[in-house]
């Protein structure tokens, strides 16, 4: 006789000393909880466009990671960026292949790198 789902434990062990989870997460728990996410990022999402404070506590400000062809140390290794990693920004969105070519390098409150070009 088989047991039913009520019946069947958490863990069956395996022959082997081995253990099987089985995954009995109750559907409305896992709804009600990715429904408290979604409802989370609408609110701060909303919260950010009324409020400057709130926008830049969550989403942070621009920052110059170079300046007239010199990378400013401090904030790549504040931001765990590389020169190899500036260098890769620059070619990549403004399609110049030294920082000499450059008047400013940012990184946007997105992540992505942003150039002024000299």
């Amino acid at each position: 006789m088989v047991p039913s789902l009520h019946e069947m434990p958490a863990h069956v062990p395996h022959s082997r000393g081995r253990v099987h989870v089985v995954a009995a997460s109750p559907f409305g728990g896992m709804l009600l909880a990715g429904l408290v996410l979604v409802g989370l990022h609408r609110l701060l999402a909303w919260a950010s466009f009324h409020s400057e404070a709130v926008s830049r506590l969550v989403k942070g400000d621009a920052v110059l990671l170079a300046e007239h062809g010199q990378p400013r140390s401090e904030a790549l290794a504040q931001h765990n960026l590389t020169h190899n990693d500036l260098l890769e920004g620059i070619r990549d969105s403004a399609n110049v292949a030294s920082l000499a070519e450059t008047e400013a390098v940012c990184l946007e409150r997105n992540g992505s790198i942003s150039v002024v070009k000299k």
